[in-house]
Formats: structure tokens, sequence, C-alpha cells
């Protein structure tokens, strides 16, 4: 079997690409902090846990030598002002660290977890693709600018390596939650009582995974490949999950300048301590954007196909609430 390294098995996608890549027969070394990932006990034989941490490479570099890909997932996802300096050190110092020792390792192909907001917003009549990229600027946080400087660092790298842009993954397993599990959690709550003014793209969370694992032997060097399914306003996406829970969708709009303000007092309060801000002002501000993608390119050159939104959504309601989360 060929072997892969898999980072960033812990989390959303990260689980998800694991287990397609078991599927398909591979043999994966996860990169682990403290417990392995839960596998089913067909493929426990195709996993082996790898302890270390991307901020020390060092730690675990002899185990890329038999490794023929390199598929790094892992991130620090967070808002918090006060992680800063963490964010930058294991995304965008870990990934180029991480990467040389790849090419050093002999790895025959990268492929690396970008997302899509490194594309920056667009209209509501012109989805963006993957010639797009977003502007640093001032009013972006930590997060977005280390995930741009990744990406970049990423493809300029002497490693034959593609970066994976996905849009807003759903589905099961979303343990985090993350930003928009929290949306639909809340929505099944009833506590969504207005909805923002821009649009999103969704897509299943499986089929981000199999976009990492189709990339292996398809994806070309040097190319980015957006993965999204659908594009809905959040009216549109209110309604769906109105249908689906059985609440009734909110009609008013965000008050922007209002939450605007909260958010500022938020960063305010929490810029010394680890809490994540409860309205982070980047996904306040990109709640009124149009964060529309083109996912085309990875159905034309990978092979993806892409399945329900609508059924992801249902899925992830199902696990969250047998999970406790609703």
């Amino acid at each position: 079997m060929d072997k892969v390294f898999l980072t960033g098995a812990s989390g959303f996608v990260g689980k998800h690409v694991l287990i397609e890549l078991l599927r398909h027969g591979y043999y994966v070394k996860v990169l682990i902090h403290f417990s392995p990932p839960e596998v089913p006990d067909e493929f426990k034989e195709q996993v082996l846990p790898i302890r270390g941490s991307l901020s020390d490479i060092g730690s675990f570099v002899n185990e890329l030598r038999d490794c023929r890909y390199l598929i790094h997932t892992a991130a620090i996802y967070s808002f918090s002002p006060k992680r800063s300096q963490e964010i930058y050190l294991i995304n965008v110092r870990g990934t180029a660290s991480l990467l040389e020792a790849a090419r050093i390792c002999g790895v025959e192909k990268c492929v690396y977890t970008s997302s899509s907001a490194t594309l920056g917003p667009a209209s509501p009549f012109y989805p963006l693709d993957e010639s797009s990229w977003d502007h640093f600027s001032d009013d972006t946080s930590e997060y977005h600018h280390s995930k741009l400087l990744a990406e970049q660092k990423a493809l300029a790298t002497q490693v034959d390596i593609c970066s994976i842009l996905p849009t807003t993954p759903v589905g099961p397993g979303d343990s985090g939650p993350t930003p928009t599990g929290k949306i639909i959690i809340n929505f099944a709550k009833g506590l969504m009582f207005a909805v923002p003014t821009g649009g999103i793209n969704l897509v299943a969370v499986e089929d981000v995974a199999s976009a990492h694992v189709l990339a292996l032997t398809k994806g070309v060097p040097g190319e980015r490949y957006i993965v999204g399914a659908k594009n809905l306003t959040y009216a549109e996406l209110w309604d769906i999950l109105s249908e689906l829970t059985g609440k009734r969708p909110a009609l008013r709009k965000v008050p922007y300048r209002l939450v605007g303000l909260a958010s500022f007092f938020e960063s305010l309060l929490f810029k010394y301590t680890d809490h994540e801000p409860l309205v982070p002002k980047e996904g306040l501000q990109m709640s009124q954007k149009f964060m529309y993608a083109d996912g085309s390119k990875a159905t034309r050159d990978l092979g993806l196909t892409y399945s329900s939104v609508e059924n992801a959504i249902q899925r992830a309601l199902v696990w969250y609430k047998q999970h406790g989360y609703v």
C-alpha cells in the first residue's frame, strides 16, 4: 500500500480525509498531539499514529522518509487576538518547515488544505475562480492572513504540491463545531433571530475529503482547486434550514452597525485572553459579503462529483442531535 502522511486528522475535514484515504487502500501515518483518531475496526491495521507537533518538525521528520504522499490539513483556526503568534508559528512557519522536510525526505506529492477565504469576496452574480487572490488588509484576522501567507509559501516550495480550497464544509462529525455548524445548531434551537445580507458557498464535507484523495494522483503541481458545491444567499440557506428543522426563518436583516459595535467591544475584552469571540469581526464582515465560488475545476480536472448540500445539512442535523448539540 502507498503510504500517506496526514496532519490534522482530529479536525472536521481531516477526520473525513483519513477515512477516505483508508477506503481507497492507503496506509496512513497520522500526526497526533494527544489521542489517536477513531477509525472503524476494519481499517485499524492501515493507521499508524505518529506523535509530534508542527512547532517541532524534527520530532517526526524521519517518519516522512517512506511516505509517497503528504496531505497537510492541520491549522490553528482561531480568531482570538492573543493567539496571533501561535497562529503564525503553526499555520505559516509550520507549513513551510513541513514542506521543506517533505522535499528532503523525498515525498513525491503534497496536497495542502487552504481555504476559499483566500479568494476574497465575490459579487452576487460572478463567483470567483482559482485565479483570484484576496488582498492583505488591516481588517482581516491573523487567521486569514496566515492562510493567505501559508498557501503562497506552499505553492512556492520546491515540492510537487497543489492546494485544495474548501468553501464551507457541512456534514456529520463537526465536533468543534465550526462557525457554520453553530449557525445550524442555533437555527435548530430557534436562536437565529435575523438573517445576514450576504451569501455563502456550501459543500458536503465528504466531497472535500474526496477531493484531497483525488488530488494525490490527479492534481497538477502548482494548481489550486476550489471545492464548493452550491452558492446560496443566507436567506436561501435560512429557507433550507427552516424546511429541515421545522423552525420559522428569521426575516429581519442583521443590524450590521449594532453587531459591529458589539464585535469591536468584544475584541477589546478578549484581547488578552484565549477565549474565542462570540461575534468575530471577520465572520461578521464575511456574512455581509457574497463568498461565492466556482468549484467546477475540481470536477473537470480531478473528477470530483458533488453531492447534495441539502442532504449534507440534514446529516449534520442528525449528528448534532445524536451528540447532544441540539
